[in-house]
């Protein structure tokens, strides 16, 4: 396997990418993918990875070119939330995707092969030139897959809180067009429409998702357009009412009173209420039963929420079984 057209990372960067070892079976499709993710991973949103076969001087064997054409590095500017409540701070819920990001994307210095400048300067000065790092951090990336894991963390943490009917994301990202007189190496955005968060709620007061963006909103590079380097991420974030616990109810209990359960289990009414909190308070009463002998005990536990999504009964079903 052989690439091409690499400028910012050198053969022993992508060869440790591709991960190859000797009788390896690995498609084609498959080396694109992990070529492109590592240039996406990277900020290099628009690049493309092709693979052509070649036959080999040994007979019976085929070599792999993979071919890249990197485009120009892709920078997040900034994030937008939409309907994000006045009471909620945006700063927390950028730290939790920034908290994210530094998991899921590098987070470390990368050496990239010189480019023609710096190779010119070569010749001219007998000191010649190392590669530099490119300054980069996983704030500044944007990869589909990283904010999937990103927006299922900050739904798990207003989970947590008793939004239970929140609506997070999906991601919008906007992205201008450079006007066909741009200058090399210069971008001139055309305008971008204007859209405002429609933040509705259905007839019961619950959170909608955001209607579909409007074309133009985000150019694509595919069909040749030039696109600007700046991306500006539209994250919808509707959280709408807590969720608070008005009913707990115990049901196949034989061996221990409702009484006795409601104290292990901890559920308060009018507190909020998280599906944390339910996991909990079913553990809770499961560790309980067991210390009672019962070792075998099944214990299901479900949350139903009212129209509003305002207030919630939990129901906790015990299968006892015999104890030990």
């Amino acid at each position: 396997v052989s690439v091409e057209g690499n400028t910012r990372f050198d053969k022993d960067q992508l060869a440790r990418v591709l991960r190859l070892e000797k009788g390896d079976v690995v498609g084609p499709e498959d080396l694109a993918a992990r070529v492109r993710r590592h240039y996406e991973n990277h900020g290099f949103l628009d690049a493309l990875v092709t693979t052509r076969e070649a036959q080999s001087q040994d007979p019976g064997l085929w070599h792999i070119v993979v071919r890249v054409l990197e485009g120009e590095r892709v920078r997040v500017e900034r994030r937008v939330f939409v309907c994000l409540a006045r009471d909620q701070d945006p700063s927390d819920v950028g730290r939790e995707i920034d908290r994210v990001l530094e998991e899921e994307l590098p987070n470390e210095p990368i050496l990239s092969v010189p480019g023609p400048a710096t190779v010119e300067g070569i010749f001219a000065d007998p000191r010649g030139h190392n590669p530099e790092p490119m300054a980069m951090t996983p704030a500044s990336v944007y990869t589909k897959e990283a904010y999937a894991t990103a927006l299922k963390r900050v739904k798990d943490v207003y989970l947590a809180q008793g939004y239970l009917s929140a609506v997070v994301g999906p991601v919008v990202v906007m992205r201008a067009r450079c006007r066909p007189d741009s200058p090399a190496g210069r971008c001139i955005e055309e305008p971008l429409p204007e859209v405002s968060g429609r933040c509705q709620t259905d007839e019961f007061g619950k959170p909608s998702p955001e209607p579909a963006p409007p074309p133009g909103l985000s150019c694509d590079p595919s069909g040749g357009t030039r696109c600007s380097p700046r991306l500006v991420l539209r994250i919808p974030l509707h959280l709408g009412p807590k969720t608070g616990v008005y009913d707990v109810k115990f049901t196949g209990n034989a061996a221990v009173s409702d009484v006795t359960l409601a104290r292990v289990v901890k559920l308060e009414t009018g507190k909020a209420l998280s599906y944390r909190d339910v996991e909990e308070a079913r553990s809770r009463m499961k560790v309980y039963y067991e210390d009672l002998g019962y070792a075998f005990v099944d214990i299901q536990a479900s949350v139903r929420p009212s129209a509003d999504a305002s207030r919630a009964a939990v129901r906790l079903v015990t299968r006892e079984r015999d104890p030990v």
